[in-house]
């Protein structure tokens, strides 16, 4: 460990007391935030991002900041993402057929128009 030390520029006794002092406070309540994240990330369907998820954790009676939220979000990887919201409708896409439109409608395109006239 004294090589470590010495590589690294620090004396053993501080490292030693380093790793012996309790977490602080900042990092105590950022393992609270992110379990919060976690669970509204998974329960809003993966949907909301930050300023949306700051909100929410703020009606929640957690004091945060959008920037601390976005911080944590980003060291548990998390995104929001829109993937899977809306459902694929079989058929939709036919409404938007524009030969079906077109022959509905009684279109005629300027080539059969042409033909028409000639």
């Amino acid at each position: 460990m004294r090589k470590l030390c010495d590589l690294y520029g620090v004396s053993a006794s501080g490292y030693y007391a380093w790793k012996c002092r309790p977490e602080s406070v900042r990092d105590q309540h950022d393992q609270v935030l992110k379990a919060a994240i976690r669970t509204a990330h998974q329960g809003l369907r993966r949907a909301y991002g930050t300023p949306r998820l700051h909100s929410y954790l703020r009606q929640q009676g957690l004091a945060c900041s959008v920037r601390r939220v976005n911080r944590l979000m980003r060291e548990m990887g998390i995104k929001a993402s829109t993937t899977g919201l809306y459902a694929w409708r079989p058929g939709q896409h036919d409404f938007y057929n524009r030969e079906r439109l077109h022959s509905a409608l009684g279109y005629q395109s300027p080539a059969e128009y042409e033909k028409l006239c000639a």
